[in-house]
């Protein structure tokens, strides 16, 4: 499922960055446009940008890559629902949550 190398080997600091970006990525979804079937669109560079703000992913070496490997676990662990598309996704709340 990972790309990186430093999602794999990371283990428990991963889920712990996970926890923080799930966090940050409902903040960012209250301010987003929602669509009717509540999914609100967030740029992949809004992400990032909130990312950095915040010093997620600084230490790696792929740090994008690192968050994008983020977005993606949280989809399969179904922490939220993601349409992807050019340049970003539509998210929504999954079916369960990460507080």
């Amino acid at each position: 499922m990972f790309m990186t190398k430093a999602a794999v080997e990371s283990g428990d600091s991963f889920l712990e960055e996970g926890r923080k970006m799930y966090r940050l990525l409902i903040d960012l979804m209250g301010a987003a446009d929602v669509r009717e079937d509540g999914l609100g669109f967030l740029s992949y560079g809004e992400i990032w940008r909130a990312c950095c703000e915040r010093g997620m992913f600084l230490l790696h070496k792929e740090g994008f890559a690192v968050m994008m490997d983020g977005l993606t676990w949280m989809e399969t662990e179904g922490l939220l629902r993601r349409e992807r598309v050019t340049g970003g996704s539509w998210f929504g709340a999954g079916r369960h949550s990460f507080v």
